[in-house]
């Protein structure tokens, strides 16, 4: 079970302050950061969801939806949700955001009565009738994520006092200080909450990065969770470096593996496991990236066994283990 550690909103002075920006967030004096942008992730452009699956969506939304949000999606006694306004105001969040809002509060009064399935046709009916591209696949909940929401200009840098949602390893900095380090791609999001269900699942899956931030703010002091791998969601703050005021924290597992601490992705698999126990004492893990491509099974194995003579602790079949996984996922390629 995933224990949960909540935190106290910012300073109402900083939160007044930030509430500010956001309403003014045309203004050009706002420090944005760069928003790297996952190879793994697609854009909203790219034909995401299928004729077929909007048609279904159209349905469900007349019968579930129209009568609080009108018949055109042009709003009554809900918003408007077609036009410029509205799909302006989820660039930057991924996909798995807009279906989540709406899974969680719709319908009126009976919020999450539909099944997954129908709440993902209903998004994209909404897609469709905000003039995206449909495709030949129908989107699932679990590529959601990695969808991105965005302008034809292509992704946009997340401005200064945005609330996103990182994961990455605790740490303890220097004077009492809290870092967030190894840290996955800042998201967007609109839940200040710490997460559940899906948008859960999607943290526990981010991968490690290589950046860090600083934590600002957090009460109660989090002592409990030091070197444990973490969810924040915050304010990101640009200026002398990279910080978070945090709003929310909650820890997914007891540890950062080594992977994790040296910011790179090992597949699981055996190989990994060996490698996490019997190589780090020594060894940080994201040095693996300066063989990569060069080192061949023969190759690997010889350099194990060179380890063993000093002292690794692996034994015949470890080492055929370890020289398989690395070979595989850090060798030439075929």
């Amino acid at each position: 079970m995933h224990r949960r550690l909540e935190m106290s909103l910012i300073s109402a002075a900083v939160l007044l302050a930030v509430i500010g920006i956001f309403s003014f967030s045309g203004n050009a004096a706002a420090a944005q950061t760069p928003q790297s942008v996952n190879p793994d992730s697609k854009s909203i452009w790219e034909g995401v969801f299928t004729v077929e699956q909007a048609a279904r969506g159209k349905t469900q939304y007349e019968t579930s939806c129209g009568r609080c949000h009108g018949a055109d999606l042009s709003g009554g006694i809900g918003q408007q949700l077609k036009g410029d306004v509205f799909v302006r105001g989820w660039y930057g969040y991924p996909l798995n955001s807009l279906f989540s809002r709406i899974r969680s509060t719709m319908p009126s009064g009976a919020a999450r009565s539909l099944s997954d399935d129908v709440y993902l046709d209903i998004v994209a009916y909404l897609l469709q009738a905000n003039g995206f591209p449909s495709g030949s696949s129908a989107f699932r909940t679990e590529s959601l994520e990695s969808i991105r929401i965005e302008g034809k200009e292509g992704p946009q840098p997340i401005p200064n006092y945005a609330l996103v949602r990182v994961v990455g390893c605790l740490t303890q900095g220097p004077q009492n200080s809290w870092m967030l380090t190894n840290t996955s791609e800042a998201v967007r999001t609109r839940d200040p909450e710490a997460s559940k269900d899906e948008e859960l699942k999607n943290s526990i899956a981010k991968k490690p990065g290589t950046r860090q931030l600083r934590l600002m703010n957090i009460y109660p002091v989090p002592d409990p969770y030091k070197g444990h791998k973490v969810e924040v969601k915050g304010f990101l703050i640009q200026g002398a470096g990279e910080h978070l005021n945090v709003n929310a924290l909650q820890t997914l597992a007891s540890t950062c593996s080594a992977s994790d601490r040296a910011g790179i992705e090992l597949p699981d698999g055996d190989g990994k496991i060996i490698l996490e126990r019997s190589c780090t004492t020594c060894h940080d893990l994201g040095t693996l990236a300066l063989f990569k491509g060069y080192y061949t099974e023969e190759l690997w194995r010889d350099l194990i066994q060179d380890m063993v003579k000093v002292g690794a602790q692996l034994k015949g079949d470890e080492i055929t283990i370890v020289a398989q996984y690395l070979a595989k996922y850090f060798g030439p390629q075929k």
